[in-house]
Parts: C-alpha cells; sequence; structure tokens
C-alpha cells in the first residue's frame, strides 16, 4: 500500500488541518509507513507520533491508528490537564470553523452555547465530516481536549 499522504508542493499555507496544527506531512508519511512495515498480533496497528522542530498546537499525545480489518487509518491527538484548557479549546474551535466553516449541526466558532452544554453535561463534540480530512472534536469535563482527523 502507498502510504504517501499529500504531495506537500501541492498545498498552499494554511489550506489543511495539517496546517493548522502545524504537522509535517513528511512525518505523517514516515509514520505510516512504519505502519505498513510493521505486523502486530493486534487488530489496531499504533505508533506514537513525535515531531522535534515544531510543537503540534496544544496537544501532548499523538497517535496514528490502523484498523487492520479495514484499513482505516486516524491521528488521535490528545492534550490533557492544561491550565489554559477552555482557551485552547475556544481558538481549537474557531480554527476549525475558520477552515471547514460550520460543523456538521451548523454551529460556528465557540460560543456561550458551548459552555452551556458543558456546564449541563460532561462533555462538548463537534465534528466535520464533510471534509477533505474529515475531524471530531471533543472535550471532556476533567479538562481533556481530543480531536481524531480520519486520513481516509
Amino acid at each position: 500500500m502507498n502510504s504517501l499522504l499529500l504531495n506537500p508542493s501541492m498545498m498552499s499555507e494554511s489550506e489543511t488541518i495539517f496546517d493548522v496544527l502545524n504537522i509535517d506531512l513528511n512525518n505523517i508519511n514516515r509514520a505510516l509507513n512504519l505502519l505498513d512495515r510493521e505486523i502486530f498480533d493486534d487488530e489496531v496497528k499504533r505508533v506514537l507520533f513525535k515531531q522535534k522542530e515544531k510543537e503540534v498546537f496544544v496537544f501532548d499525545k499523538i497517535e496514528i491508528q490502523k484498523l487492520e480489518v479495514t484499513h482505516q487509518t486516524k491521528i488521535y491527538l490528545k492534550q490533557t490537564k492544561c491550565k489554559s484548557v477552555l482557551f485552547n479549546l475556544k481558538t481549537l474551535m474557531d480554527k476549525l470553523c475558520d477552515l471547514y466553516g460550520k460543523d456538521d449541526f451548523s454551529r460556528n466558532k465557540f460560543s456561550l452555547n458551548d459552555l452551556l452544554d458543558l456546564f449541563h453535561g460532561n462533555i462538548i463534540t463537534r465534528s466535520w465530516q464533510n471534509a477533505t480530512y474529515p475531524v471530531e472534536l471533543t472535550f471532556l469535563k476533567g479538562n481533556t481536549i481530543e480531536l481524531v482527523i480520519h486520513l481516509n
């Protein structure tokens, strides 16, 4: 399987979610190639993503997973126990709205309604499924932001 994700020369600045998050596509391609070469007994292949040169937005744990049965590949990004978690959530949600527009439920940037949803429950969820790289953003009460990017 060819793991090459994108040709970086075909993109302009801030054109994809990877530009927004400061993720180097060459590093993702290396991780995907590693997943293709490795043999795992599990149904899900996993590799931790590391990028030394620059920070991956606000996330402290990045994992690439490939489901062997369906060959679906996803990037899981997680931020836990950050003091400025609501600011980071707002910034990320606003950046996603700038990139993709309104979410699947026609909600726009972070608003008072999001805070009310969090106050009355334990979770805020947003998704943009009709995009080149569909994403799901989840905030769990307890200061965890999780972003899932679907590569295929």
